[in-house]
């Protein structure tokens, strides 16, 4: 006997006797994702990420879930809650979430996929970001596999923040940190480039990539670098010929890099708004690594087409804080931006007076070993230096940040920059300067 299809409604957390208070429908695409991730174990990265993320916001806003297998009305129904375990951090460990069955609210139908779950719970665990970051081959983000409604509007527009533990780092996110550095935007040289030079060298990066790992199908015309390059990518994504032409196991798809000053919530609906140009819809998942740091970003955005012989819309986007709107390079806080503020003061500092090359590097990807991502080295004649920014995110952070120390040494001398309290330039000159 085949279950039937999963029918799920958030409610308010409620004490026992009183009246649930229904918070909205949950889609269908958004069941199925629930039920393939929690009961049939698929292991789907990105509908293993898109649930994880679900449970967390539902966790953190209080919310249960009712299912409606049996029919009955709201108060009558069958109640699970999320919960969320959060690995200790600098492990091999994963964060996990499962729904909860609770007993007492009554049985679920018979043919529900939650009542032929084994025990009270159905969970799944998602990998955290402490893992090696490393530089992908093709710049594909989408198999075969995905179905059309994963990926665009069945998941329904949703903003994502990480929190300070982390996540999986999406592999849209991997693609676009592989990219910068393969153009050296992660560093700042004495000569300044301009956001044009800048973005110039990216697409020259992009038309010596391919979407494929065999690198075999060029990323020329895939992968563009603005917004509105949107209607140019529509066209080749309706274009029969061009969507055959895709290497089999993968889904035709499109990506565009561009700045985004903000993220706009309206009615339900997300929005981003270019520093320049017109607001684009998302009708998916918008992920960036918190919502503590404003904009502007760099964003990478997912182009796809969500139905047969239907229009090309922004899908899914993952957006990074950037240092300003004048170049592509990442920072992770508000703090790293005031740090990097003092690293700028003092490179023009010692060429201005003496003439002395630094450079400034943010490195994206593990080029250290695994989770070894110092927040800035500082490079003078044959030295460098560590600079890592201390923020205020909690104990953890804190802790991770003195462990992976040691590490560090074995590029340079570390320095803790304990902004706003602190300034760092006449440490770091010694740092440099000294033999």
């Amino acid at each position: 006997m085949e279950p039937i299809e999963l029918t799920l409604t958030l409610v308010a957390k409620f004490e026992v006797g009183s009246q649930p208070q229904s918070q909205g429908d949950i889609s269908p695409e958004r069941c199925r994702a629930i039920r393939a991730v929690l009961l049939d174990r698929v292991q789907d990265d990105e509908d293993i990420e898109l649930v994880g993320d679900l449970l967390m916001d539902w966790s953190d806003a209080d919310w249960w879930i009712a299912c409606r297998c049996t029919g009955a009305p709201l108060a009558n129904a069958p109640i699970l809650h999320p919960r969320v375990s959060h690995a200790a951090p600098d492990t091999d460990a994963e964060d996990k979430f499962a729904l909860v069955r609770m007993p007492k609210r009554g049985a679920h139908h018979e043919e529900c996929p939650f009542a032929g779950s084994a025990g009270n719970e159905a969970g799944a665990a998602v990998a955290t970001d402490r893992g090696p970051r490393a530089m992908v081959r093709g710049l594909s983000v989408l198999t075969a596999t995905h179905s059309r409604q994963a990926t665009a509007t069945g998941g329904g527009a949703h903003l994502a923040d990480s929190n300070p533990r982390g996540k999986r780092i999406p592999t849209m996110a991997r693609v676009l940190f592989t990219l910068l550095e393969a153009g050296g935007l992660q560093k700042v040289h004495v000569r300044k480039f301009s956001l044009a030079d800048q973005l110039s060298t990216l697409r020259d990066v992009i038309s010596r990539r391919f979407m494929d790992d065999a690198e075999l199908f060029p990323a020329a015309g895939w992968v563009r670098t603005s917004l509105s390059e949107f209607n140019d990518l529509a066209r080749l994504l309706a274009e029969e010929r061009s969507v055959k032409a895709w290497p089999r196991g993968l889904r035709a798809h499109g990506l565009i890099i561009d700045h985004v000053g903000k993220v706009r919530e309206r009615s339900g609906r997300l929005f981003l708004a270019p520093t320049h140009g017109q607001e684009l819809e998302v009708h998916g998942r918008v992920r960036r690594p918190g919502a503590e740091t404003v904009g502007p970003y760099v964003a990478i955005m997912l182009v796809t087409v969500p139905r047969a012989g239907g229009a090309a819309v922004i899908s899914q986007a993952y957006l990074h804080p950037a240092a300003d709107s004048k170049g592509l390079l990442l920072v992770d806080s508000d703090l790293e931006r005031k740090t990097l503020g003092q690293l700028l003061i003092l490179q023009h500092k010692l060429r201005s007076e003496s003439g002395d090359k630094v450079e400034i590097e943010k490195p994206y990807l593990d080029h250290y070993g695994p989770g070894i991502r110092p927040d800035f080295i500082v490079a003078y004649a044959d030295r460098k230096v560590v600079v890592e920014t201390m923020g205020y995110i909690g104990e953890d952070y804190a802790e991770r940040k003195k462990r992976t120390q040691a590490e560090m040494l074995s590029i340079g001398p570390v320095l803790h920059d304990e902004s706003p309290h602190d300034t760092i330039l006449s440490r770091l000159v010694k740092a440099l300067q000294d033999p």
